[in-house]
């Protein structure tokens, strides 16, 4: 048994990744296209490529963009793009929005709409 199911997690991952030699639970995404794809075959609330990350480590304050639900972009107010099956890339209009501000807004949307569990 993986060490994933061991840990009780519940998202399915692409055969092609090796949950017994990865910690699933801080994945990176690759590019764009990629990145979407692959979030969007684990069914994971929502991710982060390595471009986004690369763009916020060099302005803390810049706006941010990442990869999560139709439904729950929409209902943040997000701007969607590259859309694949329920999962969008997504960010924010407005003030600057830095990354870290974007991903925790996106997951209390989602923690919302989830509801208790």
């Amino acid at each position: 048994m993986s060490e994933a199911a061991r840990r009780g997690r519940t998202s399915k991952l692409p055969e092609s990744w090796d949950d017994t030699t990865v910690d699933t639970s801080t994945a990176e995404v690759g590019s764009s296209s990629a990145g979407l794809r692959q979030v969007a075959e684990a069914s994971l609330a929502g991710g982060i490529d390595l471009e986004a990350y690369a763009a916020w480590q060099r302005d803390r304050e810049a706006g941010g963009r990442m990869f999560g639900r139709i439904d729950v972009a929409e209902h943040l107010g997000a701007r969607l793009t590259h859309r694949s099956g329920a999962y969008c890339s997504l960010w924010l209009d407005g003030t600057p929005l830095a990354l870290p501000r974007l991903v925790a807004r996106y997951l209390e949307t989602y923690a919302t709409l989830l509801g208790p569990i």
